[in-house]
Protein backbone atom coordinates (compact mmCIF):
# COMPACT_ATOMS: atom_id res chain seq x y z
CA UNK A 1 0.00 0.00 0.00
CA UNK A 2 1.25 3.47 -0.89
CA UNK A 3 1.26 5.96 2.00
CA UNK A 4 -1.10 8.83 1.25
CA UNK A 5 -2.00 11.96 3.16
CA UNK A 6 -5.11 13.89 2.20
CA UNK A 7 -5.91 17.22 3.80
CA UNK A 8 -9.01 19.26 3.02
CA UNK A 9 -10.04 22.53 4.59
CA UNK A 10 -11.92 25.57 3.36
CA UNK A 11 -9.70 28.61 3.77
CA UNK A 12 -12.50 31.03 4.52
CA UNK A 13 -14.30 31.08 7.83
CA UNK A 14 -18.07 30.50 7.63
CA UNK A 15 -18.67 34.20 8.31
CA UNK A 16 -16.45 35.23 5.39
CA UNK A 17 -17.90 32.54 3.11
CA UNK A 18 -21.42 33.90 3.70
CA UNK A 19 -20.51 37.53 3.12
CA UNK A 20 -20.55 39.29 -0.23
CA UNK A 21 -16.78 38.78 -0.49
CA UNK A 22 -15.68 36.02 -2.82
CA UNK A 23 -15.19 32.87 -0.73
CA UNK A 24 -11.83 31.15 -0.74
CA UNK A 25 -11.74 27.79 -2.53
CA UNK A 26 -11.58 24.48 -0.75
CA UNK A 27 -8.12 22.99 -0.89
CA UNK A 28 -7.39 19.29 -1.09
CA UNK A 29 -3.74 18.41 -0.78
CA UNK A 30 -2.78 14.87 -1.74
CA UNK A 31 0.76 13.83 -0.87
CA UNK A 32 1.93 10.42 -2.01
CA UNK A 33 5.36 9.01 -1.29
CA UNK A 34 7.14 6.88 -3.92
CA UNK A 35 4.52 7.00 -6.65
CA UNK A 36 5.67 7.50 -10.23
CA UNK A 37 3.66 10.03 -12.22
CA UNK A 38 4.51 8.19 -15.45
CA UNK A 39 2.39 5.26 -14.17
CA UNK A 40 -0.76 7.33 -13.59
CA UNK A 41 -3.41 7.55 -16.29
CA UNK A 42 -3.95 11.29 -15.72
CA UNK A 43 -0.33 11.83 -16.77
CA UNK A 44 -0.67 9.79 -19.96
CA UNK A 45 0.00 6.20 -18.87
CA UNK A 46 -1.77 3.82 -21.28
CA UNK A 47 -3.33 1.64 -18.56
CA UNK A 48 -6.16 2.88 -16.33
CA UNK A 49 -4.17 2.59 -13.11
CA UNK A 50 -5.83 5.33 -11.09
CA UNK A 51 -9.45 5.94 -12.20
CA UNK A 52 -10.53 7.70 -9.00
CA UNK A 53 -7.52 9.99 -8.94
CA UNK A 54 -7.89 10.65 -12.69
CA UNK A 55 -11.53 11.70 -12.23
CA UNK A 56 -10.56 13.96 -9.34
CA UNK A 57 -7.79 15.47 -11.50
CA UNK A 58 -10.25 16.23 -14.32
CA UNK A 59 -12.27 18.40 -11.89
CA UNK A 60 -9.22 20.02 -10.28
CA UNK A 61 -5.98 21.81 -10.98
CA UNK A 62 -3.42 19.24 -12.06
CA UNK A 63 0.24 20.19 -11.86
CA UNK A 64 2.42 18.63 -14.55
CA UNK A 65 5.74 19.68 -13.03
CA UNK A 66 6.84 19.40 -9.42
CA UNK A 67 10.11 20.29 -7.80
CA UNK A 68 11.28 19.00 -4.44
CA UNK A 69 13.59 20.91 -2.10
CA UNK A 70 15.18 17.65 -0.95
CA UNK A 71 15.65 14.15 -2.42
CA UNK A 72 13.63 12.36 0.26
CA UNK A 73 10.30 12.48 2.06
CA UNK A 74 10.79 14.03 5.51
CA UNK A 75 12.42 17.34 4.53
CA UNK A 76 10.36 17.65 1.33
CA UNK A 77 7.03 17.18 3.14
CA UNK A 78 8.06 19.54 5.94
CA UNK A 79 8.91 22.16 3.30
CA UNK A 80 5.57 21.63 1.56
CA UNK A 81 3.67 22.16 4.82
CA UNK A 82 5.73 25.12 6.10
CA UNK A 83 6.92 26.91 2.96
CA UNK A 84 10.45 26.85 4.39
CA UNK A 85 13.61 25.30 2.98
CA UNK A 86 14.92 22.21 4.81
CA UNK A 87 17.73 24.26 6.34
CA UNK A 88 15.18 26.73 7.77
CA UNK A 89 12.71 24.18 9.24
CA UNK A 90 15.44 21.80 10.39
CA UNK A 91 13.85 18.44 9.49
CA UNK A 92 16.92 17.00 7.86
CA UNK A 93 17.47 13.59 9.44
CA UNK A 94 15.49 10.38 9.77
CA UNK A 95 13.21 10.67 12.80
CA UNK A 96 13.43 14.46 12.96
CA UNK A 97 10.29 16.44 13.70
CA UNK A 98 9.22 20.02 13.19
CA UNK A 99 9.50 22.38 16.09
CA UNK A 100 6.35 24.22 17.10
CA UNK A 101 7.82 27.49 15.80
CA UNK A 102 7.22 27.35 12.05
CA UNK A 103 3.60 27.81 11.03
CA UNK A 104 2.24 24.89 9.01
CA UNK A 105 -0.45 24.78 6.35
CA UNK A 106 -2.68 22.72 8.66
CA UNK A 107 -2.12 25.08 11.58
CA UNK A 108 -3.07 28.11 9.50
CA UNK A 109 -6.20 26.35 8.18
CA UNK A 110 -7.32 25.36 11.68
CA UNK A 111 -7.11 29.00 12.79
CA UNK A 112 -9.29 30.13 9.85
CA UNK A 113 -12.01 27.47 9.91
CA UNK A 114 -14.00 25.45 12.41
CA UNK A 115 -12.71 22.12 11.14
CA UNK A 116 -9.93 20.34 9.35
CA UNK A 117 -9.95 16.82 8.00
CA UNK A 118 -6.82 14.73 7.60
CA UNK A 119 -6.47 11.09 6.71
CA UNK A 120 -3.19 9.22 6.91
CA UNK A 121 -2.85 5.68 5.55
CA UNK A 122 0.13 3.44 5.11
Amino acid sequence: MVPILTVAAPLASPAVACSSARPSPDIVLIVVDTLRADHLSQYGYAHDTSPGLAEFARQSTLFRNAYAPAPWTIPSTASLLTGLSPIRHGSLERGSTLSTEPATLAGLAVRKVNGLFAQVDG
